[in-house]
């Protein structure tokens, strides 16, 4: 509604400088016959109709309407002088013409070029829009990228001088996405500039604080109030407050941050409308109890915004600066205390609305208006060593002897405007209104008068905008004669004419060691009294991340996620199949409609202790593919129950005792979770069986060898260990079979799939982790091995992902292909 609102506004506020408005426009015969389209401003017609009744009712006057009734009446008693007055709207002229007698224009140009101006000095289209410039073509410098046109833009103040006379030297900026790359350029070059166009408000921190406040007001959820606290003052906030105030926030042994990504990953949170998540072997209470302890102290913080009202406008006014104050008060952030200015000047404003016209809102909707309503941008102050940076309008009356104009590309010079919804360009140019015949005209001249009038100008273009789209060269480049036009096209249009800078300016020099050296073991043993079946296939995987994992103990934790990951899909799915087989009452059952049901009954009480009563969207999606699963599951249960086989242990441990003998060493103690042990009646007969959770269902073979055949390659050791570690605590004995029972997305898949390797090959499973056991012993953790980065928790630290983005919508989700793995 914001943006519709805007939209009508700018263009009612151009329609006024033609002396009309939608009322008046609604009467236009071409309007009255665009048919449907003419509904449109009929509807704006009416709008404007009702604001004026409601403006009059409170005694006030639409500022739009006061302009133009007041430029009928012009003051005689004053003389009027235009300094480089370059277009004029339709209400200005008008009211010029009432002056004429005593109006001075001055115009720079010489008089040769008399015929190219109206009566007042503005630039007129006809003469100046097909007109040949007088640039050269050493004056051009095509670039690549919006980096390079900055390195280009700071390479040409050196030259200029600009270090040693700053005020000498100036920069035009056409388009304001440049401004980011140039300040970056420019600190590395260590030579700092002053954006005299400013800043967006949004951009600045404040404005960034206000805006995570008003969302996490109007949709408090997990991820608004996890990106509030993220801004670094409420961070430090948090902080003072712990050390100086409240003991029980300062963090245990971690920081806030990995708290709440921790319980983010553990509980997927959606919205916080209950007691928050937790409890035994989900983070435990301690984790609990400071969630809620940090949640209640951000809510005190912001109080005065919270009381869940409507209030006039007006009345937000002041507890908006209270929290300000209290978060910014003492702080020494230069940045910051202009972007506070222009917020309180921001507030004040928003104080003085008249009451009659203030719309009755909530805090979070004030904190919009506030944002929304500032147009003034953020300029910081300026320093004598800093080369302005001045936008595109203010160039022709600088005095500065050197220009130096980024961005010199179609859309942003000339200026145009394409597809505006209300009031297109043909519709603009038969109102009067400004269109892209008369911007180009008037930057046309505008460019020719700062050429003839500088010792140096230099026109900067770029080939693609930062996201490698491609950009259009400026249709003034090519304003040139005739014989000069292919020289001019061959220079833009060409790849290998367009500079390219690999590093930015004043760089250091390479070093002779890269700083991005992947982390290497230091060589020590290190010591473990025992080791996990998981540990020793982790090392199997790769050795190095072994080294990471569980020698320097690395955790990924990430707080984005939208959906369970694998290891959540399959611990899920896993502990909804312990309930089953440790309940007698159920475990035993041959009926799949029976076992389905209980099934489904554990998965719900699971799901909401997790994730509460409203888990996200994805998750949602999640427990309904996990239900389909587990309906399959119970179909294949009964089924084995039916041929006499019971269900003994589910999700055993093994004994303490538990262990591997290695010649002539100490004997390593293991340790290991057997997702489910069956017997067979009461004979003699046993199956060892994991739960297989994949989206596929991968043999034993293949999750063991890396085929679908027995070789004497080991990649995975957990079956053969089970059956040796089962066997030795007299678990098991007599014939074991080794197995999975997979439980897949596909249902055909479904089912039981054993193992069938003979003694020689489980005694060299046995062999290979005796060797696994050894090198872990000696510290060799230096080989890396090749995984792909979407199953690699550590792809940045190895440097396989260094450049990928977690946030690319557009890059392949390999989520879906493993979701459901239980390692």
């Amino acid at each position: 509604r914001w943006a519709l609102a805007e939209l009508i506004l700018s263009r009612a506020e151009e329609l006024a400088g033609a002396g009309l408005d939608f009322i008046e426009l609604e009467r236009d015969p071409e309007i009255q016959a665009l048919g449907r389209e003419a509904a449109r401003w009929s509807a704006l017609a009416a709008l404007d109709a009702r604001c004026a009744e409601h403006l009059g009712r409170a005694g006030l006057a639409d500022p739009l309407r006061a302009r133009r009734d007041a430029a009928g009446n012009p003051d005689e008693r004053n003389e009027l002088v235009l300094i480089g007055v370059t277009e004029l709207n339709a209400l200005q002229k008008r009211v010029l013409a009432d002056h004429a007698g005593r109006i001075t224009a001055i115009v720079h140009a010489p008089e040769s070029l008399a015929e190219g101006f109206g009566p007042f000095g503005e630039v007129l289209p006809e003469f100046w829009s097909e007109r040949a410039l007088s640039i050269a073509l050493d004056q051009i410098i095509v670039t690549e990228r919006p980096g390079d046109q900055a390195q280009a833009a700071l390479r040409c103040v050196s030259e200029a001088g600009g270090r040693e006379h700053p005020t000498a030297v100036r920069i035009g900026l056409t388009d304001d996405e440049l401004a980011p790359h140039l300040e970056q350029a420019a600190a590395w070059a260590d030579q700092p500039v002053h954006l005299a166009t400013g800043r967006a408000l949004g951009a600045t921190s404040p404005a960034r604080l206000l805006a995570a406040i008003a969302q996490w007001i109007r949709d408090e959820r997990f991820a608004t109030f996890a990106a509030l606290l993220r801004h670094p003052i409420v961070e430090r906030w948090l902080e003072d407050r712990a050390g100086a105030r409240d003991a029980e926030l300062e963090p245990a042994g971690e920081d806030w941050l990995t708290l709440l990504d921790q319980s983010f990953s553990d509980h997927l949170h959606a919205r916080l409308a209950a007691a928050w998540l937790g409890g035994e072997g989900l983070g435990g209470e301690d984790r609990r109890r400071r969630m809620q302890l940090l949640h209640d102290h951000v809510r005190v913080l912001f109080a005065p915004l919270l009381a869940g009202e409507t209030r006039p406008l007006v009345e937000w006014a002041e507890p908006i600066f209270d929290v300000l104050a209290q978060l910014y008060s003492g702080r020494e952030e230069p940045v910051s205390d202009e972007a506070l200015r222009v917020l309180r000047d921001g507030l004040q404003s928003m104080a003085q609305l008249e009451p009659a016209v203030q719309p009755t809102v909530d805090a979070g909707l004030a904190i919009m208006f506030l944002l929304q309503s500032v147009p003034e941008p953020v300029v910081n102050p300026a320093h004598e060593e800093d080369i302005d940076v001045l936008g595109w309008l203010e160039l022709h009356l600088d005095p500065a002897p050197v220009l130096i104009v980024t961005g010199v590309n179609e859309g942003a010079l000339p200026q145009s405007r394409l597809g505006d919804l209300l009031l297109p360009d043909h519709v603009r140019e038969r109102l009067g209104l400004a269109c892209n015949r008369t911007r180009l005209a008037r930057d046309a001249y505008l460019l020719e008068a700062i050429h003839q009038s500088r010792d140096t100008l230099i026109l900067i273009t770029g080939r693609t905008n930062a996201d490698g789209d491609p950009l259009v060269p400026s249709r003034l480049l090519l304003a040139c004669e005739d014989e000069a036009l292919p020289e001019r096209i061959l220079a833009q249009a060409e790849p290998d004419r367009a500079r390219r800078w690999a590093v930015p300016g004043s760089a250091p020099d390479a070093a002779a060691v890269s700083a991005f050296t992947i982390p290497e073991p230091d060589g020590t043993s290190p010591e473990f009294e025992k080791l996990s079946i998981s540990q020793l296939n982790a090392y199997l995987r790769c050795p190095y991340r072994f080294w990471l994992q569980h020698v320097l103990k690395l955790r990924a934790t990430l707080d984005h996620a939208h959906e369970m990951d694998a290891a959540q899909f399959g611990t899920l799915l896993h502990e909804v199949l312990q309930r089953f087989g440790a309940d007698p009452g159920i475990r035993e059952s041959r009926e799949a409609t029976a076992i389905s049901a209980y099934l489904s009954d554990q998965l719900e009480s699971l799901a909401g202790d997790r994730f509460g009563a409203a888990p996200l969207p994805a998750v949602r999606i999640q427990l309904a593919q996990l239900r389909h699963r587990l309906e399959a599951f119970a179909q294949v249960q009964a089924e084995i129950a039916a041929e006499g086989w019971c269900i003994v242990h589910t999700e055993l441990s093994l004994p303490e005792t538990s262990v591997i003998d290695l010649p002539g060493e100490q004997p390593m103690r293991l340790s290991g979770k057997i997702d489910r042990i069956d017997r067979f009646g009461s004979a003699d007969r046993y199956r060892l069986i994991d739960y297989k959770t994949g989206d596929g269902a991968r043999s034993p073979f293949e999750v063991h060898h890396g085929s679908k055949k027995v070789s004497d390659e080991w990649q995975n050791l957990q079956l053969p260990l089970y059956d040796h570690l089962a066997r030795q605590a007299k678990i098991v004995s007599g014939d074991v079979e080794l197995g999975y029972l997979h439980i897949t997305k596909a249902v055909a898949e479904t089912g039981w799939d054993p193992a069938r390797w003979d003694e020689d090959h489980l005694e060299g499973a046995l062999e290979c982790a005796r060797g696994v056991i050894r090198d872990i012993r000696a510290g060799r953790f230096s080989n890396r091995m090749s995984i792909p980065p979407e199953y690699d928790d550590f792809a940045r630290i190895c440097q396989t992902a260094a450049f990928h983005d977690d946030d690319d919508p557009d890059a392949e989700d390999g989520s879906s292909r493993y979701a459901g793995g239980d390692e």
